[in-house]
Formats: C-alpha cells, sequence, structure tokens
C-alpha cells in the first residue's frame, strides 16, 4: 500500500509540474488570448477591456493559481475563439478521442503478444521468417498512411465499412465503438508490429540462456519449459513497452482523427493552438498527460505482480 500511496502521490506531482510548464510555455507564445477572441480589427479600448474581463493582465502566479484551483474544482473556464465553457467544448471530443486510444491499446495487447509468441517459437521455420519481414514494413509505415489504406482497400473497396460514417454515443454505444475500429487498427498495426517483434527477440535471447538448458536436461517438455521458464521471463519487458506505447497511441489518434473524420479532440487541439487558446489546449494536454500518467502508473503495478521480486521503487 505505501508504494501504490508513493505511486499516487508521485502522479499527482508530475501532473502539477505539466500544469505549471503549460501556463509557463503560453506566456512565452507571442499572441493574445484577447486579440484571438476579437479579432485583429478590434480596438485598443475594447482589447484591454477583454483582458481585464479575462484577468490576462493579472500577475502571473495569481492567474496561475486561479487557473488550477478552478481545474480542481472542475471549472475549465472559458475558450476565447469559441466563446463557451470548455468542458461542454470538448466533453464529446474527449470520448472520441479516449475510446479510440482504448480500443488501438487493446488490439496490441490482443495481437501483439500471440504474434510475438509465435515468431519466437517459429523463428527458424519459413513461416516465421515471412512474419518477421512482415511485422518489419508494418513498422515502417506510419499510421495516417495505414490509415489511408484500410479506407481505399477494406472501406472503398471490399465495402467491409463505410468511410467516413461516425455515430453519436448517446445514439449507440456500440455502434460509437464499432464505427471507430478502422481508426484504432490503423494506430495499432505498426505498435503490433513492434511489440511483436520485441517479443520474440526477447523469447530467442531467454531460450539460449542456462537455466532453459537445465530445464531441458531435467527431462521438462518443451511447452513446459517455454510457457513456465522462457515466456515468463521475456514478457516482462515487453509490460514496460505496452505502458510507453500509450503517449504514442494518443499522439496517434490525434493524427488518424483526420484520416477517418472522426470528431475527436484532433482539429480542435491544432485550431486551439494556432489561436493561442489556452484553457482548451491546457486541458486536452492535462488529460494526455493523466492518461499517460495513470497507465505508466498500472503497467508498474502489473510489472510487479508478474514478478513479486521488483519492487515498484525499483
Amino acid at each position: 500500500m505505501k508504494q501504490i500511496a508513493r505511486r499516487l502521490i508521485a502522479l499527482v506531482l508530475t501532473l502539477l509540474l505539466i500544469s505549471f510548464l503549460i501556463f509557463v510555455i503560453f506566456q512565452i507564445i507571442p499572441g493574445d488570448g484577447a486579440v484571438s477572441r476579437l479579432g485583429t480589427n478590434a480596438t485598443p479600448e475594447q482589447i484591454a477591456a477583454l483582458r481585464k474581463e479575462l484577468h490576462l493582465d493579472d500577475p502571473f502566479f495569481k492567474r496561475y493559481f486561479t487557473w488550477l484551483f478552478g481545474m480542481f474544482r472542475g471549472d475549465f473556464g472559458s475558450s476565447y475563439k469559441y466563446d463557451m465553457s470548455v468542458a461542454e467544448l470538448i466533453g464529446g471530443k474527449l470520448k472520441v478521442t479516449f475510446f479510440l486510444a482504448m480500443e488501438s491499446f487493446f488490439l496490441i495487447v490482443l495481437i501483439s503478444l500471440p504474434v510475438g509468441i509465435f515468431l519466437g517459437r517459429t523463428a527458424k521455420k519459413p513461416i516465421g521468417a515471412a512474419l518477421h519481414v512482415t511485422t518489419q514494413v508494418c513498422m515502417a509505415v506510419p499510421s495516417f498512411f495505414t490509415g489511408i489504406l484500410i479506407i481505399l482497400i477494406f472501406g472503398l473497396g471490399l465495402k467491409l465499412f463505410i468511410p467516413y460514417y461516425f455515430v453519436k454515443p448517446e445514439n449507440s454505444f456500440f455502434g460509437f465503438l464499432g464505427c471507430m475500429i478502422p481508426g484504432a487498427f490503423a494506430i495499432a498495426i505498426p505498435k503490433i508490429a513492434m511489440v511483436s517483434r520485441f517479443l520474440r527477440t526477447n523469447v530467442l535471447e531467454e531460450s539460449r540462456k542456462d537455466y532453459v538448458r537445465t530445464a531441458y536436461s531435467k527431462g521438462a517438455g518443451e511447452k513446459h519449459v517455454f510457457y513456465r521458464h522462457i515466456l515468463k521471463n521475456a514478457i516482462l519487458p515487453v509490460v514496460t513497452i505496452l505502458g510507453m506505447t500509450i503517449a504514442e497511441i494518443m499522439a496517434g489518434s490525434i493524427v488518424v482523427e483526420q484520416v477517418f473524420g472522426l470528431p475527436g479532440m484532433g482539429q480542435l487541439l491544432i485550431s486551439s493552438i494556432n489561436h493561442r487558446d489556452f484553457p482548451v489546449v491546457s486541458v486536452i494536454i492535462l488529460y494526455m498527460a493523466f492518461v499517460v500518467i495513470v497507465m505508466n502508473t498500472i503497467v508498474d503495478i502489473l510489472y510487479q505482480c508478474i514478478d513479486p521480486r521488483i519492487t515498484m521503487e525499483d
């Protein structure tokens, strides 16, 4: 429990540090939130009045702590560009990006582990070599291009799904999840290739170690040695790699949303950065940071569960 408490404290401190860095960066970036809302044709008097209304002229730390405590209360402020509540603006878009990323992660875990095990066990066979080359090609192709190929081949060609079709979750939750599957595959395929190749390499390295030869010399069967010894040790580093892919999945989600026409945070984030819409950008970045940190914390806990000899302080 003490270790979990330390991880939670570290999570909160990391988010506080990220929030401070976000706030500082937006003070450095050229531009003005008041000008973004009023436009370049606004008079200096109008801009000054709006800056006062938005408290943009307040001292730095006063603005930071006001914003931070508002975040803790669930008050994310109002968008400079859209002049509406940030929570209302990004509520539905956050849901799209989150579920797209989680579907991608589920596919990575579901597919990469069996493929990696199969590659490790068939490394010296023709089918294993062929799959090894295939995974190398999949790693080299970026997610957005994979998405275009999926639309052309499976959408327009084979008619397995309707491109750019979106179902709102309030209309049909399963339809909402289903329409994001092609995009989830586009994000997941390069990561599936990476994780499966990494697991294959670990399996081959572990199979050459002395403890494996010792197990065979004691009369243990091939399947027993593989699943009880080789795989148990080979999969530990893979758990860490899976946790590290979360940040890349989140970034990939934002790009792939544009390819598949999904109404997630991608377009909103880019537009908000261009218009220096700090309240919107800050919430999106903190959300992404929160997901990444929470998932890495879960990975650390799982790592210890798989091998109790390892502590979370290591």
